[in-house]
């Protein structure tokens, strides 16, 4: 019998992007509350040890734990930890799956890790390419925006920019054509470019 998908609300693609300890996670914890449906690349196990998030470290623990899911809309909280560069394109690979059966939030820590302009992989890919019409919403997170991959920044709804290191803001200025007065200086300050119009300065707090 084919699955009938009810018709959902389209997905969202939020990149933040900033220096170390200047605010990222403390946004990323406002913008994952409330959320029911999480899947997250946790490369150094942050997420995972919030309260509510159950924690796997092989791809095949994983896979097959979403595989006994049998609602398609169940509320669960799964942070992917300690995963490795080469990992990465298979849980996106799964992620896909896993957002095609019930929409919701997938969250990637340092994208730069794991992607590279015009080398996004093909599971990657599909994810961000695919996966919005499905209701799955990203958050990818970084200190490298020369890092991000063309297949983000085709199709992400939100830029967040926070306080950026040298090389950081000199990209953002020369590359991105971002006004350097638009670059926040202070920690857990930041800006939302959306639709090419700038909104902001916002305030995440310390957590």
């Amino acid at each position: 019998m084919t699955q009938q998908l009810t018709p959902r609300p389209d997905g969202q693609i939020k990149i933040i992007i900033g220096k170390t300890r200047c605010g990222k996670t403390s946004l990323l914890h406002e913008i994952m509350e409330g959320v029911p449906r999480i899947l997250a690349w946790d490369p150094q196990g942050q997420i995972g040890a919030n309260p509510g998030f159950e924690r796997f470290r092989d791809l095949h623990s994983l896979t097959r734990h979403l595989q006994r899911t049998e609602e398609d809309d169940s509320p669960m909280r799964i942070a992917f930890q300690y995963g490795l560069p080469q990992d990465f394109n298979a849980f996106a690979k799964i992620a896909y799956a896993w957002g095609v059966q019930g929409s919701g939030l997938v969250v990637v820590e340092e994208i730069g890790d794991v992607v590279a302009p015009g080398h996004s992989g093909r599971g990657w890919g599909t994810l961000v390419s695919a996966g919005l019409k499905y209701g799955i919403s990203i958050v990818a997170l970084t200190q490298r925006p020369q890092r991000i991959d063309k297949n983000v920044t085709d199709n992400e709804s939100e830029l967040i920019i926070f306080m950026q290191g040298n090389k950081a803001r000199q990209w953002f200025e020369t590359e991105a054509d971002v006004p350097p007065e638009k670059i926040p200086t202070e920690k857990y300050r930041y800006i939302v470019l959306r639709d090419d119009e700038y909104h902001g300065p916002y305030t995440t707090k310390p957590i």
